[in-house]
């Protein structure tokens, strides 16, 4: 089985790795853009229940108010996202252990099945694409990576699939792999054979394929 949990009990980012640390900075940008979400959805639910009262500024506040709102939800959602890629990348540079909440979260999400399974049907679905595509056949969407170039490597990434549900994927391998099929710049998405074949060897030996 595969074990999901730390050495230590999850601390803050920032009295593991210090207030500088680039995890320590994205967790602090998305916290101070959710306290600002928060203090204007408050605002607009004043505002909101002014309008019914039927006070005559409350229109002009509820709008600016909700402009203001979809505004910091893109900025909040944004640095979530950064967020969780700089955690992302500590899993990669093996920094998997460690005691910090936004880690943990990441190597959890990484190791569960549901994850695991999600990836591998994402690469069999490549495959099916690039292999059994019939010239003759109509398609409105044209796929963002080139066939010939997945076709070729189809069996490393068959084995990859092959360890990706294995019981003892690494966090690791699993976020290479992640990486892998959702960054418009990775090679799967190229025309390079050898530096795809380069990447999914490196992908497999993360997920413990090369011990």
């Amino acid at each position: 089985m595969i074990a999901t949990g730390a050495s230590s009990a999850p601390r803050p980012a920032s009295a593991v790795l210090g207030p500088d640390h680039p995890l320590s900075r994205a967790i602090e940008a998305h916290d101070t853009a959710l306290k600002q979400w928060r203090a204007v959805a408050a605002v607009l639910v004043g505002s909101v229940i002014a309008l019914v009262e039927g006070r005559v500024w409350a229109p002009t506040v509820a709008g600016g108010a909700a402009i203001v709102l979809v505004g910091l939800t893109v900025i909040a959602s944004a640095r979530q996202q950064h967020k969780r890629d700089v955690a992302l990348d500590m899993i990669l540079g093996g920094e998997e252990l460690l005691a910090i909440a936004d880690v943990q979260r990441q190597r959890h999400r990484l190791l569960c099945q549901r994850t695991r399974a999600m990836l591998a049907s994402n690469l069999e679905e490549i495959i099916e694409q690039a292999t059994r595509y019939q010239k003759l056949q109509v398609r409105l969407v044209r796929p963002l990576f080139q066939r010939r170039v997945v076709a070729s490597v189809a069996d490393d990434l068959r084995l990859i699939i092959g360890l990706l549900l294995a019981d003892d994927a690494t966090a690791r391998g699993v976020a290479a792999c992640e990486r892998l099929i959702t960054h418009a710049c990775s090679p799967l998405y190229g025309q390079d054979v050898a530096l795809l074949r380069r990447e999914l060897c490196r992908v497999r030996d993360m997920l413990g394929g090369g011990q």
